[in-house]
Formats: C-alpha cells, structure tokens, sequence
C-alpha cells in the first residue's frame, strides 16, 4: 500500500473514532415534574448496635416533589414513614426538608435489568430507636437506587405496574448533632418505592 493510501486510510479511522467520542451519552426525558413515591418493599435501615446486625423495617411511607423534565433538579418537598419494626421498633421522622438537588438519569446501561438511576440528595431521617431506653440517631447523605419503568418485565415488584426505584444497601452516615453517643457512625439503607406523578398516574423515563 503507498504512503498516500496508508495516510488516508488512517485518516478515516481517525475521523471515525472522533466521531464515535463525539456521540453525546443518552439524554434523559421525564414524563412528568411532579412525582409520588410510595414504600412499595419496606424501607430497611441496618446498623450494628453493640456489635449486632439491627434493622429497623418501615413497610409504609410516602414522598413527594418535583424535577425538571430532563430529569434534573429532583427535589422532595414533603415526607412520611410510618411505623417500623424489626430486630428494634422505631420511630423514623424526615427532616430537613425539601430535600433538593437530587436527579433522574436515563442510562439503559443493562446494569440489573435497569433503565437508570435516581438520587434523592439530601436525605436526611431522625430515628428514635427502642434500645437503651430510647435513643435517638440522625442519619443522612444521598440515596442512590436503581430505576425501572413500569414496563421493563424485570422491575423489582411485578405486580406493580408504575415506575419503581430500588436502592440496596446504600450508606448514610451519622448526623453527629442531635445524635445519641451510642449511634453507629453509619447506617445501610434498602427498599423499593413505587413512583408516580403528583396525581398516582404512570411516569416514565427514557431517552
């Protein structure tokens, strides 16, 4: 091959590959800016107290807010948890609200079965634990769970039809203003939330 073919043969490969970089990643699209989650698995917050694995477990609960069409922006303006159980009974009060910054992202990357991810930012619980007495620990950080749309068969609830968030022991760590002394210095966040629009109708998020 001359010197000519060779430079224009390694000319198009360049151009190519410079090509291939320049494709944007996949853009997110919401279907709605308001949004409704509700506890569809129960919310379970571990934490080793006196070195043993205790969990709290809150089968009910509701959040809602709103984000931007892109997917950017998520902000959760209120928040209930209702009673939980467990290994201990506790008490677990929201606050801080709203919790702002957070986001929708439409990645279709295959990771779990999932569309993409969502955070809530700012997440931030007050639990009153039934050990010791009574003690009181305040945890916080962003949640980070993976998202399904209601029709991808390998959502984590089938029987849910309607877009669903899970997170799997995600790390919040210990708020040391407020907290007792005995709280673990970390706490292990699981559980599954069946999200809707403001008015319980099905949302969706894609490219």
């Amino acid at each position: 091959m001359s010197v000519l073919k060779r430079l224009a043969a390694l000319t198009g490969l360049t151009t190519v590959a410079a090509m291939a970089l320049a494709v944007p990643a996949s853009a997110t699209t919401v279907s709605s800016t308001t949004f409704r989650a509700t506890i569809l698995e129960p919310l379970t917050v571990t934490v080793t107290l006196l070195g043993s694995p205790t969990t709290a477990s809150c089968p009910s609960g509701t959040m809602s807010g709103t984000l931007n069409t892109d997917g950017t922006g998520l902000s959760v303006t209120s928040a209930s948890i209702g009673a939980c159980s467990g290994s201990v009974s506790a008490t677990v009060t929201p606050e801080n609200l709203p919790w702002s910054g957070g986001n929708v992202v439409y990645t279709n990357d295959g990771i779990r079965d999932r569309e993409g991810t969502v955070t809530m930012a700012g997440f931030r619980v007050k639990a009153v634990v039934n050990v010791l007495g009574g003690i009181t620990c305040i945890y916080g950080g962003a949640l980070t769970g993976d998202a399904y749309n209601g029709a991808n068969p390998n959502r984590p609830v089938a029987s849910s039809t309607h877009a669903q968030a899970k997170a799997t022991n995600v790390t919040v760590n210990k708020i040391n203003s407020g907290s007792n002394f005995f709280c673990p210095g970390s706490a292990s966040v699981s559980g599954v939330l069946e999200l809707t629009d403001g008015s319980g109708n099905l949302i969706t998020a894609g490219p």
